[in-house]
C-alpha cells in the first residue's frame, strides 16, 4: 500500500491494487453479505468495475496465530459487497485486469475498539438488530468484552490458544445461539456469562488441585493462575446451556 494522508481520527488513506484489496479477509463481525445488494451493484456498474475504486475501510490489529505467536492482520470492515463484485469480475476477466483503489485504514487495539469503529462508520446506515445476527452478536459480545476487560487480554483476537479465549470463536458460537441469547438484555446476558464463568473456574480449580497428571490438568493450573476459565470448555457448552440452572 502507498500512504497518501493521515486523518485527525488516527486513520490513514492509502492507494493499492484492487486485486490486493480482494485478498484482505472480511472482518468476522461484519454484516451477513446480501446477495441481492451484490447483484444491484453489478447491475448499476455493468462492465465498468473501475467505478468501485474508493470508499473501502480496513481495520488492523495485533492477533495471535495458531502457534501462539503475534502478528498484525488487516480486515475489511466496510466495502464487502463491492469486493464481492470485484472478486466475481476478476475471475471472469482474467489475471491481467487490475486498477488502483483508495482505502482508509484504522489501527485498533482490541475487538471492542473494532466493533466501536464499525458502528461509527456505519452510523449513517441503520442496522436492524432483528435481521442481522452478526450485529446482534456484536452488541452482546461488547458487553462480555467489557466485563472481562483486563491488562492480561483474556479475550483476544485471532486464533488464540487456551488459556485465553478467541473473540472470533465466541462470536461464532453466539451467532449459533442468537435467538436464545436475545431473550435477555445485554446486561442480564453478561451476568449469566459471569455466573457460568464462576462455575467453570471452580471446576478448573478442582482439576488443578486433584486431577490426574496430563495436559488438561496443566491447562487447569494455567487458568487457575489467570483466574479465567471461559476457554476451558472448547465446545462452548456453557454458552449453549446459559441460564438453564438459574432461577
Amino acid at each position: 500500500m502507498e500512504f497518501l494522508h493521515s486523518y485527525n481520527d488516527g486513520s490513514c488513506l492509502y492507494r493499492m491494487s484492487a486485486r490486493s484489496l480482494c485478498q484482505i479477509p472480511i472482518w468476522k463481525g461484519n454484516r451477513i453479505i446480501d446477495p441481492a445488494h451484490v447483484q444491484q451493484l453489478k447491475n448499476s456498474i455493468g462492465e465498468n468495475i473501475v467505478m468501485l475504486d474508493s470508499g473501502y475501510k480496513i481495520i488492523r490489529y495485533e492477533e495471535e496465530d495458531g502457534m501462539g505467536g503475534h502478528m498484525k492482520q488487516s480486515y475489511i470492515v466496510d466495502g464487502q459487497h463491492r469486493i464481492r463484485v470485484l472478486h466475481d469480475a476478476f475471475s471472469e476477466l482474467g489475471p491481467d485486469t487490475d486498477f488502483i483503489v483508495t482505502v482508509t485504514e484504522m489501527e485498533v487495539s482490541s475487538e471492542e475498539q473494532a466493533i466501536q469503529y464499525f458502528n461509527q462508520i456505519n452510523h449513517a446506515k441503520p442496522i436492524s438488530y432483528k435481521e442481522d445476527v452478526q450485529m446482534v452478536a456484536n452488541r452482546y459480545l461488547t458487553g462480555v468484552l467489557r466485563a472481562f476487560d483486563s491488562k492480561l487480554r483474556l479475550i483476544r483476537q485471532g486464533a488464540t490458544r487456551r488459556p485465553y479465549l478467541s473473540a472470533d470463536r465466541l462470536r461464532e458460537q453466539m451467532v449459533k445461539s442468537i435467538h436464545r441469547i436475545q431473550e435477555y438484555s445485554v446486561d442480564r446476558f453478561v451476568e449469566l456469562v459471569q455466573l457460568a464463568h464462576e462455575r467453570l473456574l471452580k471446576e478448573v480449580q478442582e482439576r488443578a488441585q486433584s486431577g490426574p497428571s496430563g495436559p488438561d490438568t496443566v491447562m487447569a493450573r494455567k487458568m487457575t493462575e489467570l483466574g479465567f476459565a471461559l476457554a476451558w470448555d472448547e465446545r462452548f457448552m456453557w454458552l449453549k446451556r446459559l441460564g438453564e440452572d438459574v432461577i
